[in-house]
């Protein structure tokens, strides 16, 4: 029942939103409460409506789903467990095998309202779409797809079938379906799949052209991609707290993620630490003022040691195909009191930069509040060494004052950059409900 109402309460807020879309099949629980609950949802969009239909998914608490197989197809899941609903967006046209075979124009033509209120395929474009879908795509057809063609085909909109059926098999292979149906022979049919796939491909050459996209994009697979993610800004912002909240959100998503800490006080990779004691390092700052040449080796010192942590622990597991993300990055070093020209060309041309840079800010007094560690010069002076950093890397700017929702925006820009078109270039992303 809530799953009912859900579905409703989201089909009524895309046509206060004039996204246009028309369901394609499964909504019969919409207004038969003895009809079974689907687990996913069909609607077909236009092009153009792409983003507008992100936009809203998202901002009805929904996270993308993207399949390994398909492309321009959208899925959006609901996050509420007692409605779990998942909304499958084709965008523009049909598509079985990423063969298209309805588009959103045709399918227009061929539009009932159901449940008094929302727009859904019917009549020759369902029957077609069935049938496209069984011979085209999944091979078989399921008894209440038969059941529901063989009730259009027996209707008055057999003759319009019939045309949508001999643009795309040709007017003979047309005749040849229709009368194996009405015999109820529809395993026939499905005996011959592979014969009727070269059919439509014949009479719809640029058909291919998608299905070849994706056999090529597949090759791909073979290179398993990661990326490097990094958070920076002042302490009590929500550093390690967002970064780990979005490796857990990754990894339920099914996708290798993993949290590193690459700041300038902990973790080296070299004996930083214990070279400086033994050297003195604290002292010689302390009893007088070092040389330009003693800041300049310290410098290039750390840079060493950074540079050593992304290749023998980040880039390998990148290379893997493990989103990294990190708690600071190597900017850290800019927060350096005696940072030279030398480490900003080192930082900005040499070292390796991340996919995505986010700078959290909050306002001082949240700050104070979190976590007062600096008195006001030192947090000014660092503040503005951040901007500097957030203007020269192009850092996107999060207010840290929302986990949850910040976790899901960086979630959402990884999956967008991190399959491309939108193709599975990792292993298969396998949903779970939020706890």
């Amino acid at each position: 029942m809530e799953k009912q109402e859900e579905t409703k309460r989201i089909f009524r807020l895309l046509k206060k939103e004039s996204i246009p879309f028309i369901i394609l099949r499964g909504h019969d629980f919409l207004w038969d409460r003895g009809a079974s609950e689907p687990v996913d949802l069909d609607i077909l969009i236009p092009e153009g409506f792409v983003d507008p239909i992100k936009r809203f998914f998202r901002g009805e608490g929904y996270y993308s789903v993207y399949s390994s197989g398909l492309l321009d197809h959208m899925m959006f899941r609901c996050t509420k467990p007692s409605a779990d609903i998942t909304f499958d967006v084709e965008h523009g046209w049909v598509r079985e095998r990423n063969i298209a075979h309805l588009s959103y124009k045709t399918a227009s033509k061929y539009v009932t309202i159901v449940a008094g209120e929302f727009p859904a395929l019917d009549g020759a474009g369902l029957a077609f779409h069935l049938i496209a879908r069984a011979l085209v795509g999944k091979g078989t057809f399921r008894q209440r797809h038969k059941t529901k063609i063989l009730e259009i085909l027996r209707s008055p909109h057999k003759e319009g079938l019939g045309k949508l059926l001999a643009k795309c098999f040709g007017a003979r292979r047309c005749g040849l379906i229709l009368d194996k149906i009405l015999k109820d022979q529809f395993s026939d049919l499905e005996g011959r799949k592979w014969e009727y796939l070269f059919r439509f491909i014949v009479h719809n050459p640029s058909a291919l052209y998608p299905l070849l996209k994706y056999d090529l994009l597949r090759l791909r697979r073979i290179f398993p991609r990661g990326m490097v993610l990094s958070f920076i800004g002042l302490d009590g912002t929500g550093k390690t707290t967002l970064a780990k909240a979005l490796v857990e959100l990754l990894k339920e998503r099914g996708l290798e993620s993993e949290y590193i800490y690459m700041g300038r006080l902990r973790g080296h990779a070299l004996p930083m630490h214990s070279v400086s004691k033994k050297i003195g390092v604290s002292k010689i700052e302390k009893t007088k003022k070092p040389s330009k040449a003693y800041f300049l080796a310290r410098e290039f010192a750390y840079y060493c040691d950074l540079l050593t942590r992304y290749f023998l622990l980040i880039l390998p597991r990148v290379l893997a195909g493990t989103v990294m993300v990190c708690d600071r990055y190597a900017y850290d070093f800019f927060l350096d009191t005696h940072f030279s020209a030398f480490s900003r060309f080192l930082f900005r041309f040499l070292y390796p930069r991340p996919a995505l840079l986010v700078f959290l800010d909050l306002p001082e007094e949240e700050i104070i509040r979190r976590k007062n560690e600096y008195d006001r010069g030192t947090r000014h002076f660092y503040y503005s060494r951040w901007r500097e950093v957030r203007n020269i890397f192009g850092a996107r700017v999060v207010v840290s004052d929302n986990v949850e929702r910040n976790t899901d925006a960086v979630y959402e820009w990884v999956i967008q950059h991190l399959l491309p078109d939108p193709i599975r270039l990792t292993r298969p992303l396998m949903p779970k409900t939020r706890r």
